[in-house]
């Protein structure tokens, strides 16, 4: 049987955050932080930029899931090295797809 193509994490359970973790997104009772979990439910690809081991930015679009917990379910190709960056180097920016006009800022 051929190796699946694809791994799944939970942002949350990769840095070891656990379910009692403090969210990282905005207030969803404020107008942006609405927006934002708006955002994140409708979009079917995120950016995630990652630190290579020379420090220089890896970013790459990947399938997400936002789950209910607000942490970020990320699919990522087996074979990429996303996931060791994070645990190596636990500092990731999050980017919106900027494909179509709705989509180049967060309202």
């Amino acid at each position: 049987m051929p190796p699946p193509l694809l791994a799944s994490v939970s942002t949350s359970s990769l840095l070891g955050l656990g379910s009692m973790a403090k969210s990282v997104l905005p207030d969803p009772t404020t107008p942006f932080g609405e927006r934002v979990r708006r955002r994140l439910r409708e979009e079917e690809i995120i950016w995630i930029t990652t630190v290579g081991k020379d420090g220089t930015p890896q970013p790459n679009p990947v399938g997400f899931l936002l789950q209910d917990d607000n942490s970020i379910l990320i699919y990522n190709e087996v074979k990429a090295n996303r996931i060791n960056h994070v645990v190596d180097r636990p500092r990731v920016a999050l980017h919106s797809t900027a494909t179509a006009p709705a989509a180049t800022s967060w309202s």
